[in-house]
């Protein structure tokens, strides 16, 4: 796992990333084996900065990237039908404004800006016949929060 940030007066970009190569290495007997655990990305990382724009207003640009997820035969997850679940990346970005008034912001999310379709693997015992082997995630989408902070 790295991270990394730097600041440059008020603006910041950061970074980080993961490498996981997680396995079964004893089965339910006590046995050796070597079975790669499924649903799990090997590589992750994120790619992020924020700006510090005039008028008490901030903009993050985030950049997040997971991995393609080995599941099916081979794996932990043996009986789901796919063979993977695909890798993404979401672009999500943020503009906030912080008035005058102590403790209180306004903040605008998007998520996957880019309105990527992906998935996330469904749950451990899924077949694709009664239980979602993979599971699509949200289309574009925004919020709007009032922060009080006391």
């Amino acid at each position: 796992q790295a991270n990394g940030e730097w600041k440059l007066g008020e603006h910041r970009v950061y970074a980080n990333y993961t490498f996981t190569d997680s396995k079964i290495t004893e089965d339910a007997q006590g046995r050796s084996v070597d079975i790669p655990m499924g649903d799990i990305a090997r590589h992750r990382f994120n790619l992020g900065a924020t700006l510090a724009l005039p008028g008490r207003m901030w903009l993050n640009l985030r950049l997040h990237r997971v991995g393609r997820r080995r599941t099916g035969a081979g794996t932990t997850v043996a009986d789901n039908p796919f063979r993977s679940v695909a890798a993404y990346t979401l672009l999500n970005g943020a503009l906030s404004y912080k008035p005058p008034l102590v403790g209180v912001s306004l903040q605008l999310a998007v998520e996957n800006l880019l309105d990527e379709g992906y998935f996330h693997p469904g749950v451990r015992s899924a077949d694709g016949k009664i239980l979602a082997a993979r599971l699509p995630q949200n289309p574009r989408n925004a919020v709007l929060r009032l922060r009080y902070d006391f």
